[in-house]
């Protein structure tokens, strides 16, 4: 189960039992396994009958000096995640680069 100590309300709303999926923002601990956020987002998913929408983000302001070869490294082992979810779980995941244009002097 999920500590509750470790459960971090960002918001007063009440969790909407009518909406389209449970998000699951996640930049740290990219893991299926051990991962208490993703286990409480999995439950609520279950609970609610809605599926459940992975979000991970790699902000590449905060990695200037880091190498290519780190950066691709991050994106292999997020496809891994992805890949590993979707066919054990039917969880979909979605990527973000921040900032947006970063992105586009990459050539990886």
């Amino acid at each position: 189960g999920v500590d509750p100590q470790r459960i971090i309300a960002h918001s007063e709303a009440p969790i909407r039992p009518t909406g389209e999926f449970v998000l699951c923002w996640m930049e740290t601990s990219l893991r299926s396994e051990n991962n208490q956020a993703l286990d409480l987002a999995k439950s609520l998913s279950a609970a609610l009958n809605i599926p459940l929408v992975l979000l991970t983000v790699i902000n590449l302001g905060r990695m200037q000096g880091t190498s290519l070869r780190h950066i691709y490294f991050a994106l292999e082992g997020m496809a891994d995640l992805q890949s590993e979810l979707a066919e054990t779980s039917g969880i979909t995941m979605a990527l973000r680069i921040e900032p947006a244009n970063a992105a586009l002097g990459l050539s990886i």
